[in-house]
Formats: structure tokens, C-alpha cells, sequence
């Protein structure tokens, strides 16, 4: 009886709950902590590694070549010190925040709905939904700058809750911190200062204003001097390099709102499923709807204006992000920039499902997670299976294992030349083909076997058709210069550059083939 009673205690304290959350959260993570790195990931340990022991040249090549801010690639640069660069020694650095996270939805929950078990709905979803998975085990910043964006919305509530000026010391700490780390921080930061504006409207919090005003100063002096970058970037836009305007695609699909919104919470890859997740999909979108119903029909007002802020910041976050060249489809998953709404969307369901009767509560998240179990399966199971986007180690180990001396690489990318060095033994050094106007990625500023030059990484935005004349003039170029015996050709499927064509018919012949976007390699050898 009495160690009864003791299993009972321990079951209802909170923290021990979501402890359990944590470890669970722990065990969703860790199995594919190991998998291979994919493109953005390999760039990033590539400054890392390059300049692990020269600073300033890492800020000048950031301020010269890279699109981001410098937070992140100091954080690596200090991470990959001390553990070294092992995919599971790296992404531990996003693992820690991606944990925290998790806690910290419990504490929003329970700051918002005054609920505990909102708040324990909340870590638990947090812990289980697939976008947070995938980014709690990505290195890049995402998981960390949405952190600290969630920390901004905790201070600020807490503030506008009780006026104390120390919130607002945090909140623009973690502002600054955040904009440091990613510029997609802004899409959190704006909708934050649109809805604190909004309630010194309705609230008439008139002595808000001046230290609205001092948080907004004192996030864009501390960002000043690094404003010249950011702009220099933008800047860039306007002018053609290598005769290349930077392509944009200003349209979006007529679905982007509900699609954003469904990767939020079901987050795929491939975005065509099978019919029965659509269904469970719909069945757990059905339940959710009837639960906020009953919701509304209790006219609480603390209830309904939590929901208002929370749909209010999900809405502003959107919308901004639709408007912004984050939001064009240039990777599987491209909402990544908008990843808080994960969590928010986390703590509005949290919310919902602790004023339904436990039972009911209970039903609601059962069929939300059945909901969500092929699609976190996709995930845990991704190690072990083919990621195009995580080709560059299974095409290097092909190299690596037949490369013979006159062999050259060439990668249909040249900005992704540098990825695919990271796999191939050092000897070995892959050629860039587009942009072919860049003739010799050495000459490119900045650019070594590990880094992609000023050139290179203007490429990534500037794609265009190549004329037979450039490619001509490229592919002659680089054969004269290497005089190889055999040609290993990496990506030649993804854009139809005509690179085989032209090996085909100078005298090449085809010796192993790809198969398209599932073996990315071709090898051609002299007739």
C-alpha cells in the first residue's frame, strides 16, 4: 500500500512527467543523431573547420560570402573544439536545444493557459511532432534561434502580465542573441513587437511606448554593426554577376497557408502520402475542431484571449514568411524558418485539449498521435534508408572506393563542390561546373577545397539555362587543364546541363550510369 501510494505520488508531480517527456523526446532523436549530413549541414562545418583557428578571417568571409550571421559558425567553431566533427558529436549541439524546447513548451503552456496540464499536452506534443524532431537533430540554427524566440514570447508575457522592466532585459537579450544567429529570426521578432504594439493599443498601455522605443534601439545597435553584411547581401540582388540576374520566384502555390500549416505538424519530405495518413490527418484535424468548439461554448475570456495571441502570432509569423525569399520551395522543407509555429501550434492544442473532461482529452491526443506515427517512423527510419539530400557520403564512398591516379570529379553544382570534398579523401578534389562563366573555381575569392568562393554561393540563387557555347567552353577548359584518363560526374541528373551529351560526343563513353536522383553518379572514360 505504501509503495503504492509513492508510485501514485510520483505519477501526478509534474516535473517527474516531464522528465518522462524528455526521455521520450530523448529516445525519438537519438537513432538518427548518426545519419549522414546533408548540403547546408556540410557547408557549415566546412567554414567551421576552416576557420577553426582563424576568427577574423571568419567574419570576413561571412561578411564577404555567406548569407548568414556569424552566431551560429562561433558556436561550432567552439562545439567542434571540444567534441570534434562526428555527425553525432555535432548535432548534439542541436539535440541540447532541441531538449530545451521541449521543457520550455511545458512552461509556456502553463504561463498561458494556467493550466499544468496544458502544460504537460504541450511538452508531450513538442516532444512527438515530426517538424521538431527533424531540427531538435539538424545542424544548422533553427532549433536554436526558434528557442530563443519562444524565450522573447515567455519574457514579453511575462511582462505585459506584470510590467517589470527585467523582462524586457531578457527579452532583448534573447532578441539579439536570435538575430545573431539566423536572419529568420526576424520572423519572430516582428510579430512579437506587432502584437506588444497591439496590446499598448487595446490595453492603453501608454507608458509602454518608451521602452518599446529603448527595445527596439537597443536590438538594432546591437545589431548595427552588422547591418552593413545583411544589406551588402540584399544589395547584391540588383546587380548580374557572371552575366546571371538572381533568379526569384515571386509566386506561391495556392495552397501554401493550409500546406505551411500542415507541416507544422505533419511534416513530410515528399509532399504526395498515402490516402489513409490524409484520412488520419482528417479524423485528428476533425477531433481538434470539435475540442476548440467546446472551448469557445465556455466563454471564458482568459482562454479565448490566449487564443487570440497565440493565432494572432501564427497568422503575422505566416504571412511575413509568404512574403519573404525564405518561403520559396528551395528545399523539402522549407517552413523550417517558421519553425516556432510548431510549438505555438503545440501550445494552442495543449490548451484546447485541457479544458475537454480527461477522457475526452485523452481520445483527442490518442488519435493525434496515431495521426503521427507513420510520419515519425519516416523519420526514425531515415538513417537507413536513401535521402537524396544526403547523397554527397554515398556518392564520395563510391569515389573514394574507385578513384584510380588521372581520375577528376566533377559536380554538376559548384556550390556544392565543397560538400562533396567533406566525404572524399583529401587527395581527392572535386571541379565545379555551374555557373560555367567560372571557369576555375581557384580563382574565385575565397574559395579553397573546403570553402565555396563569392562566385560559387552567388550561383545558388543566379540559376539559368547554360548555352552550349559556355558549357563547350567549360568542359574543354577543365579537361585541358586535368588531362584525365576518367571523368567521375556527380549530379548530372538533378539539371539537364547537357554534360553527358557533350562527353558523348568528345570522344567519352560511358562507363557506370546513374540512376537518377537514387545513385546521383555517373563515370565516363576515354574511347
Amino acid at each position: 500500500m505504501y509503495r503504492d501510494m509513492k508510485i501514485f505520488k510520483l505519477l501526478s508531480n509534474n516535473y517527474f512527467l516531464l522528465a518522462l517527456i524528455l526521455i521520450l523526446s530523448f529516445c525519438l532523436r537519438w537513432p538518427i543523431l548518426g545519419q549522414p549530413y546533408w548540403g547546408d549541414e556540410i557547408l557549415s562545418l566546412q567554414i567551421a573547420r576552416h576557420f577553426q583557428d582563424n576568427i577574423s578571417g571568419l567574419f570576413q568571409y561571412l561578411q564577404a560570402v555567406e548569407v548568414h550571421p556569424p552566431l551560429y559558425y562561433l558556436l561550432l567553431v567552439a562545439w567542434t573544439k571540444l567534441f570534434g566533427f562526428s555527425e553525432v558529436a555535432v548535432r548534439s549541439l542541436s539535440l541540447i536545444f532541441g531538449l530545451a524546447t521541449v521543457a520550455l513548451a511545458y512552461f509556456l503552456g502553463k504561463q498561458m493557459w494556467q493550466s499544468t496540464r496544458a502544460a504537460l499536452f504541450a511538452s508531450f506534443l513538442a516532444a512527438i511532432l515530426p517538424m521538431s524532431i527533424i531540427f531538435s537533430v539538424e545542424a544548422r540554427p533553427y532549433i536554436i534561434f526558434s528557442f530563443f524566440g519562444l524565450l522573447c514570447l515567455y519574457q514579453l508575457n511575462a511582462y505585459l502580465a506584470k510590467p517589470h522592466w527585467h523582462r524586457l532585459v531578457y527579452f532583448s537579450i534573447f532578441a539579439l542573441i536570435g538575430v545573431y544567429l539566423h536572419y529568420s529570426f526576424f520572423l519572430i521578432l516582428l510579430p512579437l513587437s506587432v502584437w506588444w504594439l497591439f496590446k499598448m493599443i487595446v490595453d492603453r498601455r501608454r507608458q509602454d511606448f518608451i521602452r518599446f522605443l529603448a527595445v527596439i534601439t537597443f536590438i538594432f545597435l546591437g545589431f548595427y554593426w552588422w547591418l552593413p553584411a545583411m544589406l551588402y547581401k540584399i544589395s547584391l540582388g540588383t546587380y548580374e554577376l557572371m552575366n546571371l540576374p538572381r533568379t526569384l520566384f515571386p509566386n506561391r502555390a495556392v495552397y501554401f497557408l493550409e500546406s505551411s500549416l500542415n507541416q507544422m505538424i505533419w511534416t513530410v519530405k515528399n509532399r504526395q502520402i498515402a490516402p489513409l495518413e490524409i484520412l488520419a490527418m482528417a479524423l485528428a484535424k476533425i477531433a481538434l475542431a470539435v475540442s476548440l468548439f467546446l472551448l469557445f461554448r465556455k466563454k471564458n475570456k482568459e482562454y479565448l484571449l490566449v487564443f487570440l495571441e497565440l493565432s494572432f502570432l501564427i497568422v503575422i509569423s505566416l504571412l511575413i514568411f509568404m512574403f519573404s525569399p525564405a518561403s520559396e520551395n528551395y528545399v523539402s522543407i522549407f517552413e523550417k524558418h517558421i519553425f516556432w509555429l510548431t510549438i505555438l501550434l503545440a501550445v494552442i492544442i495543449a490548451g484546447v485539449l485541457a479544458n475537454l473532461k480527461i477522457k475526452a482529452a485523452f481520445a483527442v491526443i490518442s488519435i493525434l498521435t496515431a495521426s503521427l506515427i507513420t510520419f515519425d517512423a519516416r523519420i526514425l527510419l531515415a538513417k537507413n534508408s536513401f535521402d537524396a539530400d544526403r547523397a554527397q557520403k554515398v556518392i564520395a564512398e563510391q569515389i573514394n572506393a574507385g578513384f584510380l591516379p588521372g581520375d577528376i570529379v566533377i559536380d554538376n553544382f559548384s556550390y556544392d563542390r565543397s560538400n562533396l570534398n567533406y566525404y572524399l579523401h583529401p587527395d581527392i578534389s572535386a571541379e565545379g561546373f555551374y555557373p560555367p562563366q567560372l571557369l576555375d573555381w581557384r580563382s574565385d575569392a575565397y574559395a579553397s577545397r573546403a570553402t565555396i568562393g563569392f562566385l560559387e554561393n552567388e550561383a545558388q540563387s543566379r540559376i539559368w539555362p547554360v548555352s552550349p557555347e559556355a558549357l563547350d567552353l567549360k568542359m574543354n577548359y577543365i579537361i585541358k587543364q586535368s588531362q584525365p584518363q576518367r571523368i567521375w560526374l556527380a549530379y548530372a541528373d538533378y539539371e539537364n546541363y547537357g554534360l553527358k551529351e557533350w562527353l558523348e560526343a568528345n570522344g567519352w563513353r560511358h562507363a557506370i550510369f546513374s540512376i537518377n536522383r537514387f545513385s546521383p553518379l555517373d563515370l565516363y572514360v576515354k574511347r
